[in-house]
């Protein structure tokens, strides 16, 4: 082997590689990718294992020697060369990376080597993607970081999993040993957030019902939104009672009366039928899918930076991704980024002769003259053989690991690939806003939409109870508002309720609305109906606005209980 090869490069939660120069006397040798590699230090410590990635031939010295110069991947290449298409809901994120582990990775000689417990996801789609960026994805939901060492042994752990055989701790007269030259100290973070948008997911609609005439021609109904399962359609004949009518998917059934598909809009009645007269009506009840915007942020992160830079403190950050189809997934996305992002970064650099480091574990590191005084995680070590001397350059984190330029192309070509939804949705080029409003009631509000009388006969009923409102009643409808007049008013598009707080949503369209507008009004009571005018007017919230017909906008109201 030609000095001053072998250089190994380590680094935490991707591919760690190695390139060296062979001289081949006698001319007898060729090497082809996949042969495996293993690579030792001067003391026989293992410090690479892995296979040829590609392999170049000189021939030097006449016909009698062949220089050889070598590049090598580590075993993460297993991880990468295997496809996984599964969903998960509602599972333990260590049950899935063993599942992975267990159904791919054992085929291809990976061993166990740790998979520590973490927290439950409501939802996980791998969608034909490398096991690599399941185990990337997940790591960076739980905070933790994967590898397959130098023998075949796959760990998924805390970043804080495994401590370094020796530490960086200055001497009482701050002398930095174990160090080969100077220690480098940078403080930056460059992917620093503290406020996380998540955009693109897809969220289920609350139960919709809506009416339709008919005209004596029209055979295809547009619904408000996409439909995300299979409807309930209804006709009513004249003044006749609503008859419940057969349906089927779109190109998949037949002899149905009506017909619909996932993520469209239109349902169709069958060539056979008659299309309804101006006097018939179609009822439709179903559950659509719209996109949201969501959005985390991490309180204590502002107000430090308000006072590092005399600003509002906020550094925002977007992430792209319908394929999250709950707002819940999309919120646990957004919390377990801030968790890796939100913090300072400091990289601090240097250069030993001493072994026992390894990518994925624990420094402590003591240099008072750089305010450097925690524990550091090791996130790349450089392995390289010069002057008959092993060396190793270590690069350690307080913050998250910095991305090199391969990191973030290859970020971006995940991100091109959750821009797909595995449903099919498709996105729209219309901007989609998002406005949010909270309001605080008090026990003293009238009328009050948390008030409650149960009619058993224990409680005369007096007009302070009234207006009470059944659960289903409290919130049903937006009215927007412009000089005090009614302009707009929708049924809500979705709305979680727990004891204390109830959030609804409302997506006006972009064919909605486009007109200046002062106030949101939310409306409620058993009498609210899409009839202007009807209902109880339950809050009203300032809002001033001039929509246009390039947005969408998602309002979202917090409601809370006193």
């Amino acid at each position: 082997m030609l000095s001053p090869t072998p250089e190994v490069t380590h680094r935490v939660d991707k591919r760690s590689t190695a390139s060296f120069t062979l001289l081949d006397i006698g001319a007898t040798d060729h090497f082809k990718k996949g042969n495996e590699v293993s690579i030792y230090s001067n003391t026989g410590y293992k410090v690479f294992g892995g296979y040829i990635e590609s392999c170049s031939e000189e021939l030097v010295s006449g016909r009698d020697v062949i220089k050889h110069t070598i590049s090598c991947t580590d075993y993460h290449y297993l991880a990468e060369k295997r496809i996984i298409a599964k969903a998960w809901q509602n599972t333990t994120i260590s049950t899935i990376v063993n599942y992975v582990l267990d159904q791919y990775l054992e085929g291809e000689g990976v061993v166990l080597g740790e998979i520590q417990t973490s927290d439950t996801i409501s939802q996980y789609i791998a969608n034909y993607v490398s096991a690599a960026e399941v185990f990337d994805d997940l790591a960076e939901r739980a905070g933790y970081i994967w590898f397959i060492d130098e023998y075949k042994r796959f760990y998924f752990v805390d970043r804080s999993a495994y401590n370094a055989e020796w530490n960086l701790i200055e001497t009482v007269d701050y002398l930095v040993e174990d160090v080969v030259g100077t220690v480098t100290v940078t403080n930056q973070n460059p992917e620093y957030r503290n406020k996380q948008y998540i955009v693109g997911t897809w969220e289920k609609t609350s139960v919709q019902t809506e009416y339709i005439k008919g005209d004596g021609l029209t055979t295809s109904f547009p619904v408000a939104y996409k439909l995300g399962e299979e409807p309930l359609v209804y006709v009513a004949i004249g003044a006749g009672d609503y008859v419940l009518k057969t349906v089927g998917r779109k190109g998949v059934d037949t002899d149905k009366d009506w017909y619909w598909a996932k993520n469209d809009q239109i349902i169709s009645q069958d060539s056979d039928g008659a299309p309804l007269a101006e006097t018939d009506t179609l009822r439709v009840v179903y559950t659509g899918l719209y996109q949201i915007v969501v959005v985390t942020s991490d309180f204590a992160e502002i107000a430090s930076q308000k006072i590092v830079e005399n600003s509002s403190g906020l550094v925002e950050s977007v992430r792209s991704d319908v394929s999250i189809s709950t707002r819940s997934a999309a919120i646990e996305e957004a919390n377990a980024i801030l968790d890796v992002y939100a913090k300072e970064g400091k990289t601090i650099e240097y250069t030993t002769t001493k072994d026992g480091l390894a990518a994925g574990v624990l420094q402590a590191i003591k240099i008072t003259k750089h305010d450097v005084d925690d524990n550091c995680l090791i996130g790349e070590i450089v392995f390289r053989y010069a002057y008959d001397q092993d060396y190793y350059d270590v690069t350690a984190y307080t913050g998250p690991v910095e991305s090199d330029w391969a990191d973030i192309f290859l970020q971006m070509n995940k991100s091109q690939k959750k821009s797909v939804n595995p449903d099919d949705v498709t996105t729209s080029d219309v901007l989609l806003v998002l406005i949010t409003f909270s309001n605080d009631w008090e026990e003293s509000d009238d009328p009050n939409i948390w008030k409650t009388c149960v009619a058993d006969g224990t409680v005369d009923v007096t007009n302070d109870l009234l207006p009470c409102f059944e659960d289903d009643d409290r919130i049903k409808y937006l009215v927007l508002k412009y000089q005090s007049g009614e302009v707009f008013r929708m049924f809500r598009t979705n709305q979680v309720t727990t004891d204390s707080s109830i959030v609804t949503t409302f997506i006006i369209p972009s064919g909605s609305a486009n007109q200046d507008i002062d106030e949101a009004v939310l409306v409620g009571g058993d009498s609210a109906t899409m009839t202007a005018g009807t209902g109880i007017e339950v809050e009203t919230h300032p809002f001033v606005y001039v929509k246009n017909s390039l947005e969408s906008l998602q309002l979202q109201f917090t409601s809370n209980k006193w």
